[in-house]
């Protein structure tokens, strides 16, 4: 697993950050059990209204997103395909050592 700030995340999801861009994101879960260290994201009217209550220090919303809350946010235009290109970098994929067979 990687650590990754939400600058840095920012610029991979293409999106725009807004406050502690120095966060240090270590992983990735949902609205409801995401930590401090996790990055989380609310891509519909159901997930948005459940965002204030979620702990997690990263959430990627849409652009119109307006909620308050402890998290850092990056805007982007489809924040379901964000966290997938977020998750291939917190969770890189493991290739195996060369070997003979």
């Amino acid at each position: 697993m990687a650590v990754i700030t939400v600058l840095q995340l920012a610029e991979i999801c293409g999106g725009t950050a807004e406050g502690d861009t120095a966060r240090e994101i270590s992983g990735a879960s949902g609205l409801e059990s995401a930590t401090a260290a996790d990055l989380s994201f609310a891509a519909n009217k159901k997930a948005i209204a459940a965002a204030g209550a979620s702990k997690a220090g990263c959430l990627l919303a849409p652009l119109s997103f307006d909620g308050k809350g402890d998290w850092t946010v990056i805007r982007v235009p489809e924040p379901r395909a964000a966290f997938a290109r977020a998750l291939a970098v917190l969770y890189p994929k493991k290739h195996p050592a060369p070997s003979i067979h």
